[in-house]
């Protein structure tokens, strides 16, 4: 059974593997709706959607061992994945 998750660090956990911003991401981001609506006075209707652009993409190397996959070291280890048009340092770095 394949176990997808939400955050890299689920992965160590048993996960087979995980693609996205990251709860941490997740949660900046939510803070800034909160603070652009408490702050300063807007309403959500004139913040529109916004969410992180930067993914992270980490794979449980027991599940890579077992399937038989052959990855990159940096893919094992959650390395970020920047989304288009966006530098691979523009996220938490590591993944985790």
């Amino acid at each position: 059974m394949i176990f997808l998750v939400p955050d890299g660090a689920m992965v160590r956990a048993g996960a087979t593997f995980s693609y996205g911003p990251g709860f941490e991401e997740l949660g900046a981001y939510a803070g800034r709706l909160v603070g652009n609506v408490v702050e300063k006075k807007v309403t959500t209707s004139e913040i529109g959607v916004i969410f992180p652009s930067t993914r992270y993409f980490s794979v449980n190397p027991q599940d890579v061992d077992r399937f038989g996959l052959k990855m990159p070291a940096s893919v094992i280890n959650a390395a970020p994945v920047p989304a288009a048009g966006e530098s691979a340092g523009s996220g938490r770095g590591s993944g985790d």
